[in-house]
């Protein structure tokens, strides 16, 4: 390879890492959550088509994890139960609020909140 072509493979690669990177943080916060949410629902309905009643520890840990960061009032709906029933019905009720956020987002935008500044604070555009 010559070095003309590794500068190239460089560049090229840099490229994609910004743009990747571009994307990923208009992403919102709603969209991320969701597809979390997705990837947890996915895991304990595996457990549920193996059979089992309960899940592990660690997979209920990432679940209340999930449920701190995203929304916490469905915490005291989760409670200590691992049964794979409750955490997956959990899941889903998250799920449909985040839905519901993520309409009201997209419908509404997700513009941050506007402060004014004083009148008296604001620096004199004309000198």
């Amino acid at each position: 390879m010559t070095e003309h072509n590794l500068a190239a493979t460089i560049a090229e690669q840099q490229a994609i890492e910004h743009e990747a990177l571009f994307r990923r943080s208009r992403i919102g916060r709603t969209r991320r959550a969701l597809r979390e949410s997705d990837d947890l629902v996915a895991v304990v309905e595996e457990f549920r088509v193996r059979g089992h009643s309960l899940l592990p520890r660690w997979l209920w840990d990432a679940v209340a994890q999930f449920l701190w960061r995203t929304d916490r009032t469905f915490l005291a709906t989760l409670g200590r139960e691992r049964s794979v029933e409750n955490v997956g019905n959990v899941l889903f009720l998250v799920q449909q609020a985040l839905m519901s956020r993520s309409i009201e987002e997209r419908e509404h935008g997700t513009r941050g909140t506007i402060i004014q500044l004083p009148l008296q604070n604001r620096p004199s555009v004309l000198g």
